[in-house]
């Protein structure tokens, strides 16, 4: 056995790493039968790996890869049209990378259907490390996308200078004049070990700032629900002394009426139903969406703020209380915060119904400072680690609906238009 049959052998598991990585990449994980795929990437690796010794012939090799790619696709729960364009993509990837690899050290004497000279360790194990680092890095290209993670810059211009810097130095080792096979083939495992390395603690770094991130819209959506509960404690209370005070109101209301004293009867009964419509701000009879919108806003009833109220909703909506109360209240914060930095205190509010969806409509006047990062809204706030989470919160919630986040702003006006779907 050669020493290139030794390393194809060998690096085949890099490139079976980076097939994995894409699967994963194109479907679901948590829709994955992992024991049929373990099976099938075992025997994936065996035929891959024994077809060095029969034929080295292109196409043979291209239809082999074709067809096990396909029965891994099997494995995940999709449709035909997806697992088909996963195939085709998966392979297109390492094609183009293997192309461009073998173009960049002057190899171009290839055919599809006759044996292949190509025997360049050099070639070899570049084309597995190249694979590896960019399937890894559309991966978590498209995970950063999809979360809205932030992390550092510094981070990953330090992660591509280690990786790209092994693999320069690796390659500018070939002009050592004292270059054997046995040193050729330690610093290729080096450069693969490093590498691998890399990727392993870049995985295990993302996934602790998606952990952390988690926990903290956890803690965000737990301070909601505890307002939630506060809103029906609140409520319990109110109604507990409105019983109370109903009785007194009732004999009072009795003695006048008994006295045929008729104007004290109407001022009394005007005041009473005066004292109700002023201590409750929204009574559109959705139980949570009153809840919430009289919990958030009684605080600033009696201040300057400007609140206008336009709720047309059904009595029940067909969204979890919890996640209605995490969007809604986290949306007010901000308005009443933004309103009370800012001169006019302007806050417009309008829920409603409409074809199946909930749709929230909130303009509120603010001091005109906005920073905006690549197309994202930034906190203004001090303490920038603690803030700017009940937007994520917001956006996490949305996800399970297939809802929609939009903001648009003038000078002095800030609006929020939320859609969610709940049939």
């Amino acid at each position: 056995m050669s020493a290139y049959e030794i390393v194809y052998i060998l690096t085949n598991i890099l490139y079976l790493f980076a097939v994995n990585k894409m699967l994963n990449f194109m479907f679901d994980k948590e829709e994955c039968k992992e024991k049929s795929k373990k099976i099938i990437f075992i025997f994936y690796y065996v035929v891959l790996s024994g077809l060095i010794f029969i034929t080295r012939v292109p196409i043979v090799i291209f239809a082999i890869n074709i067809v096990f790619l396909s029965l891994l696709t099997l494995c995940f729960k999709s449709s035909v049209q997806r697992k088909i364009m996963s195939v085709v993509l998966i392979y297109s990837v390492g094609l183009v990378i293997e192309l461009i690899s073998l173009a960049i050290f002057g190899f171009f004497e290839f055919s599809g259907f006759e044996d292949s000279t190509f025997n360049s360790i050099t070639i070899l194990i570049f084309l597995r490390v190249v694979t590896l680092v960019v399937v890894h890095l559309i991966t978590r290209y498209k995970k950063s996308l999809k979360n809205s993670y932030k992390i550092s810059k510094i981070y990953y211009l330090t992660f591509s200078i280690v990786l790209f810097g092994t693999l320069y130095l690796f390659i500018a080792q070939l002009e050592s004049q004292n270059l054997t096979v046995s040193k050729l083939v330690i610093s290729g495992a080096i450069l693969i070990i490093v590498n691998v390395t890399m990727i392993i603690i870049d995985d295990k770094i993302y996934n602790s700032i998606v952990t952390e991130n988690e926990k903290n819209m956890l803690k965000q959506q737990n301070i909601a629900y505890e307002n939630q509960m506060e809103i029906i404690n609140q409520s319990t209370e109110e109604i507990r002394l409105l019983k109370h005070d109903f009785k007194n109101h009732l004999l009072m209301l009795s003695n006048i009426y008994k006295s045929d004293k008729k104007e004290e009867f109407e001022l009394y009964i005007d005041k009473i139903l005066g004292n109700i419509e002023n201590d409750t701000i929204s009574n559109s009879n959705n139980f949570v969406i009153d809840s919430i919108l009289n919990f958030k806003l009684r605080s600033i009833k009696d201040s300057d703020i400007n609140i206008n109220l336009d709720i047309n909703v059904p009595i029940s909506v067909d969204i979890y209380a919890y996640d209605l109360t995490s969007i809604l209240s986290n949306l007010l914060d901000n308005a009443v915060t933004a309103c009370e930095k800012s001169k006019d205190k302007k806050l417009n509010i309008k829920i409603i119904s409409k074809m199946g969806n909930l749709i929230i409509l909130i303009d509120n006047s603010y001091d005109g400072k906005i920073i905006c990062e690549n197309g994202k809204l930034k906190t203004t706030k001090l303490f920038k680690s603690e803030h700017g989470l009940g937007i994520k919160s917001v956006e996490k919630t949305l996800e399970k609906y297939g809802g929609e986040l939009r903001f648009d702003y003038t000078s002095n006006v800030f609006s929020t238009s939320v859609l969610i779907p709940y049939m």
